[in-house]
């Protein structure tokens, strides 16, 4: 079966599911450019996806409102990546799914691609796949993985 045969969910899990398997960025990368390449509502759907998973996981430890202060707090001194996914989180939580689409159909393509690879480390770092969830370690090993830091100029 040919990955354009896959179901979206099929295709989430076979990624996620890999992820945490191995600690490796592939997976991700795979299901970013097969989101991508069926179209803006796969990306959506998949992004929604993992969003609707994360959202019921308490953020930071904080009563609610507290935590959509923190993420609100948060998202301004982002990276643009970052506070997309966070403005989703907290789009998601205070006015539901139709206003997290708002603010990610709003989003630029480029920092789509990068929060399904947030998103995706997210969950296997907070969720999981089969019982298994990666470790703070792996985890920062992943997102130095999937988001390589700029190489440094001499000053």
């Amino acid at each position: 079966m040919s990955s354009s045969d896959l179901q979206l969910q099929d295709l989430l899990s076979a990624a996620l599911e890999d992820t945490v398997a191995t600690g490796h960025a592939e997976a991700a990368r795979w299901l970013t450019a097969q989101l991508e390449q069926r179209g803006t509502e796969a990306m959506w759907e998949g992004a929604s996806l993992l969003l609707a998973a994360l959202a019921v996981r308490p953020a930071y430890g904080l009563p609610p409102h507290e935590a959509a202060d923190r993420l609100r707090l948060t998202a301004r001194t982002a990276q643009p990546d970052v506070a997309l996914v966070l403005s989703l989180r907290l789009a998601l939580w205070e006015r539901g799914e139709e206003a997290a689409a708002e603010v990610w159909h709003a989003a630029p393509v480029d920092l789509r691609r990068h929060a399904i690879m947030h998103l995706v480390i997210a969950y296997c770092a907070t969720v999981g796949y089969d019982g298994r969830r990666l470790s703070p370690a792996e985890t920062v090993s992943l997102v130095r993985q999937a988001f390589p830091a700029p190489p440094r100029t001499a000053a």
